[in-house]
């Protein structure tokens, strides 16, 4: 009899030596995971403004700036070390779960309830104490965290790279194949999500944010000024027809060869002329078609300095004209200039 109790002593002491280091373990594997995942948070959270200002101070702050010059194998090794640390903790919870386990549930028999158990618990010790928790306080103090673990990250990220550039080309190729599909999907999700958000927001924010949304995927032709309502000057028009042209707008003729664009500003410095080559003012024309994407023009625009174009039609002849305030006015609304004709209201 004392052999026994003697061998079940031993059994017993061994079991709580494991249980007192594998515990220990457990809870650095979890801070560990709070650390990798507020890492995500922190340096993602970093605002543009605050990097420009980060690049001129401390090497540690230096190293934030590195590690964000390629956002994507960051984010690479944050979730491989973090996925790694999280597989750490499942099996060191399943070695305590097998000797506590049986203690605190001894009243349960049934191992598939058992199993269940053990799964709620360790989900809820990651997600806890792993992710959320450290995610919330990493968003509040991103720059303190993101320095506070720019120099293991850095470590980290040289350590990982034979497995976080192969997971950044696989995604990379994944994306590009999806990437027409994804960007049709986020316009109509945004514009349900915009429904929802009605409450929330006035008229007129909701015409902006419907604006934006939509804008990439109107074409010029919904928003240009058609030929029947541009006014155009022939090339061979005296310098005094011009003038009265512009006065009155009454010019009609086929606009389908378009010379130039003539402002009108141009010509303040020479009305007290009688005679003028008014053509030397011509400005080269811009030209685009019917299809062209609202935001393609916008960037042409914005490229080329010009703020009208004329859009023409598969055959090439005249449709009418755009301009940059036409395009403006889908993201803003309509702009009421000095031109408009609007009732006063007092």
């Amino acid at each position: 009899m004392k052999k026994i109790y003697h061998f079940k002593n031993k059994s017993l002491t061994k079991k709580y030596k494991n249980f007192g280091t594998r515990v220990p373990t457990l809870i650095n594997e979890l801070i560990s995971s709070a650390l990798i995942s507020g890492t995500e948070v922190a340096f993602f959270s970093i605002s543009q403004t605050e990097l420009d200002e980060l690049s001129e101070n401390s090497k540690d702050e230096n190293t934030i700036v590195k590690l964000l010059e390629n956002p994507k194998k960051l984010l690479g090794t944050i979730l491989i070390t973090n996925n790694f640390i999280n597989i750490l903790i499942v099996l060191i919870f399943v070695l305590i779960f097998a000797n506590v386990g049986k203690v605190l549930f001894s009243g349960i028999h049934n191992e598939i309830v058992l199993f269940l158990i053990e799964i709620v618990l360790v989900t809820f010790l990651i997600l806890l104490f792993g992710e959320v928790l450290p995610k919330i306080y990493a968003n509040r103090k991103s720059l303190q965290f993101a320095n506070f673990m720019a120099k293991p990250i850095h470590i980290l990220n040289i350590i990982l790279t034979p497995l976080s550039i192969p997971l950044i080309r696989l995604t990379s190729l994944i994306e590009n194949r999806l990437k027409g599909k994804n960007n049709n999907l986020s316009v109509e999700k945004l514009s349900q999500a915009l429904e929802l958000t009605s409450e929330d927001t006035n008229e007129d924010e909701q015409k902006i944010f419907k604006g934006i949304v939509t804008f990439g995927n109107t074409e010029t032709v919904q928003i240009m000024k058609p030929r029947t309502e541009v006014c155009a000057i022939s090339n061979s028009e005296t310098y005094e027809n011009v003038l009265k042209i512009i006065l009155k707008n009454v010019y009609s003729g086929n606009i389908d060869n378009i010379v130039g664009v003539l402002y009108a500003k141009d010509l303040l410095s020479h009305l007290n002329k009688k005679q003028f080559k008014w053509q030397n003012l011509l400005r080269e024309a811009f030209f685009v078609p019917e299809n062209k994407k609202l935001d393609d023009l916008l960037a042409d625009f914005q490229e080329m300095k010009n703020h009208m174009a004329i859009v023409v039609d598969e055959y090439g002849g005249t449709s009418g004209v755009v301009t940059l305030e036409d395009v403006i006015e889908e993201i803003v609304g309509d702009i009421n200039d000095e031109f408009d004709n609007d009732d006063l209201s007092y």
